[in-house]
């Protein structure tokens, strides 16, 4: 997809250090906090991404693709398949 295997490896450990806008750090801030689980997601969430010009469309598709990948990955784990790639 046209990523470096070492910028994807930096995005991985931390993408504030990554080469990526502004922008993107802030969409992935927002789906980390989704995929953590975390209760305290709020209207100033949805804010921050609002100043970065994300709209509220953007943002639904931002909080469904994370709940699809954390759904997808229970489903995994519960049914204990192994993965397609093998982590390095």
């Amino acid at each position: 997809m046209g990523v470096s295997t070492e910028e994807s490896d930096q995005i991985v450990l931390d993408h504030h250090q990554a080469d990526l806008s502004q922008e993107t750090k802030a969409l992935l801030d927002f789906a980390l906090k989704l995929a953590g689980r975390r209760s305290d997601i709020g209207n100033e969430d949805i804010d921050k991404l609002r100043g970065h010009g994300f709209t509220e469309k953007h943002t639904l598709e931002a909080v469904v693709v994370t709940a699809l990948n954390n759904f997808l990955n229970t489903l995994q784990m519960g049914l204990g398949t192994t993965p397609d790639v093998k982590p390095r």
